[in-house]
């Protein structure tokens, strides 16, 4: 069986590279701005908090739209994914074949009645 990604997913992926690549531009202009600032004279009232402010205002933006943009394309594949049963014991739970509604009708009642027995006795156990 070939695994499909949805078609929505993709457009998200390639919108998550295509703001990464924003990311980068606005990075090397960022390193371009503070290289020309500090060879100038005017480098005597510049801090590296100014410094990171500026990266972190020019790129952070982009990295995060991008994290979520890929985010939100990994959720929508993987609620788009089938689900598979792995194990015997699960396939025998999930389906009911060969049963009677008589026979899980009885189970359930005699499950309820086990459960009330139970309830009654810890009642009793702490009413002591």
């Amino acid at each position: 069986m070939k695994k499909t990604i949805p078609t929505l997913s993709i457009f998200f992926y390639v919108l998550a590279v295509v703001f990464l690549l924003f990311a980068c531009f606005h990075f090397i202009e960022s390193y371009r701005t503070v290289s020309a600032v500090l060879e100038s004279s005017q480098s005597t009232g510049i801090e590296f908090s100014d410094i990171l402010g500026l990266y972190i205002s020019q790129v952070g933006p982009y990295v995060a739209y991008s994290s979520l943009l890929y985010g939100m394309g990994y959720v929508i594949a993987k609620l788009n994914e089938p689900t598979t049963i792995d194990s015997e014991k699960e396939i025998e739970e999930a389906s009911f074949v060969g049963l009677e509604e008589d026979t899980l009708v009885e189970d359930v009642t005699e499950e309820a009645k086990d459960d009330k027995e139970e309830e009654i006795n810890n009642n009793d156990e702490e009413s002591a």
